[in-house]
Formats: C-alpha cells, sequence, structure tokens
C-alpha cells in the first residue's frame, strides 16, 4: 500500500508488460496415429498440453488487459518441421535455436493478443 501512495505522490507509473515464449507451435499438427492404447493415449495427451497452453496464453491475456499490462507471446514458427530423434538431440535444438533467432530479426516478432483472437 505504502508504494502505491509513494507513486501517487511522485506521479510515477511503471509501464508494465509481459512477455510469454511459448516453447511449442500454436498450430494443429497432424499426426498418424495407430489404432492402439498407447498410441491414441499419447497423442491425446500431446493435443490436451497444446490445448492446455493456449488456453495459458488466453487466461494470462485476460488478466493483462484486467490490470492494463502489455501482454506479448512468441511461439515455434508454423513453418519449423524438424523432428527430435532424442531427448537431447543437438541437431534440433540448433535448429530450434536458428529459428528463434531469425525470429527475433524480424520488425516485430512478438503477437499482442492471443491465437485467434
Amino acid at each position: 500500500m505504502r508504494s502505491l501512495q509513494s507513486r501517487k505522490a511522485i506521479g510515477w507509473k511503471p509501464k508494465r508488460t509481459v512477455y510469454i515464449i511459448r516453447n511449442n507451435k500454436i498450430e494443429p499438427e497432424y499426426a498418424v496415429v495407430k489404432p492402439k492404447l498407447i498410441s491414441v493415449a499419447g497423442r491425446s495427451i500431446d493435443t490436451l498440453i497444446k490445448s492446455d497452453g493456449i488456453g495459458d496464453l488466453y487466461r494470462i491475456y485476460a488478466v493483462a488487459k484486467r490490470d492494463k499490462v502489455g501482454y506479448n507471446y512468441i511461439s515455434i514458427p508454423s513453418d519449423f518441421n524438424v523432428k527430435s530423434t532424442s531427448a537431447f538431440d543437438k541437431a534440433y535444438m540448433g535448429s530450434l535455436f536458428e529459428a528463434g533467432y531469425n525470429a527475433a530479426q524480424q520488425p516485430d516478432p512478438w503477437r499482442n493478443t492471443p491465437p485467434g483472437l
């Protein structure tokens, strides 16, 4: 409370902005799934995780708007098609870094609203 009073007294109002880096693609990704319980369950979990992450972007956006905070997010580009072959695939990580670096070179790589809004 004291900091609010201090800011009012000196007329200082900070500019607040949230930056979100989503380490996944936003767009749906096609995948062939074998008609086996483990394959279907695994794909379902992948889809649930992606959907939940997009929901997080919307929740953060709603709170940012309510609190008058700037909102920016970025995700893996939709044209990034390199597949990882292991948990610590150096070639994949290098390609992902390069894609992120190239995206950062754009004039404004950040998106200011959640996907589809």
